[in-house]
C-alpha cells in the first residue's frame, strides 16, 4: 500500500472536523497554510495568492482509501477556512483541458459526492465547527464536497 494511502472507516471527523488524509497525516480546522504545506500530500502541489487576503493551496492526486483525490484548501489571513475535494478511482490528468466537460457527467459526480459525504456523516450537514456541502455549482459549472470552517 501507498504510503499517503490509507484504510479507515471515516475520513471526516463530525465532532471535531478534523479530516484524516494517512494514518498519520490530519487536516484540523486550526492548521496554517506552512503545517498544510508541510504534510507533503498528493502528487503535486500548487499555491495561488488572490492579492486580497485568500491564498487557496491545491494538492493534487492524494490516495485516501483506493481514492484519488483533489484537494483546495483557502485560507483567509492565514487561517484555514474551506476545504474543496473531487475524487474519483482514477488518477487526475493535470493537465486535461476543459474540452472534454459536460454538465451530465458533473450532474453525476454531484449525485456521487453527495452520496459519499451522506456515508461520511450522514444527513446532519452544520456542525460545531463548521459545515459540510457536496453538489453541483452551476455558475463554476464543477461539482465538488466543501467544507467549511467557522472562523
Amino acid at each position: 500500500m501507498d504510503n499517503n494511502a490509507v484504510a479507515l472507516n471515516k475520513m471526516i471527523d463530525k465532532k471535531t472536523g478534523n479530516i484524516e488524509v494517512a494514518s498519520d497525516k490530519i487536516i484540523n480546522p486550526s492548521m496554517s497554510l506552512e503545517e498544510v504545506k508541510s504534510m507533503g500530500i498528493g502528487g503535486s502541489q500548487a499555491e495561488r495568492g488572490m492579492g486580497n487576503g485568500w491564498i487557496w493551496y491545491d494538492v493534487i492526486n492524494v490516495i485516501i482509501v483506493a481514492q484519488y483525490f483533489n484537494i483546495s484548501f483557502a485560507f483567509y489571513n492565514s487561517k484555514l477556512n474551506i476545504l474543496n475535494f473531487v475524487f474519483s478511482s482514477s488518477k487526475y490528468d493535470p493537465n486535461k483541458g476543459q474540452e472534454s466537460w459536460s454538465e451530465m457527467e458533473e450532474l453525476q459526480n454531484a449525485l456521487i459526492f453527495d452520496n459519499w459525504l451522506y456515508a461520511e456523516i450522514g444527513s446532519e450537514r452544520t456542525f460545531s465547527w463548521g459545515e459540510a456541502w457536496a453538489g453541483y455549482d452551476p455558475k463554476g459549472g464543477s461539482s465538488s464536497v466543501i467544507i467549511r470552517y467557522k472562523s
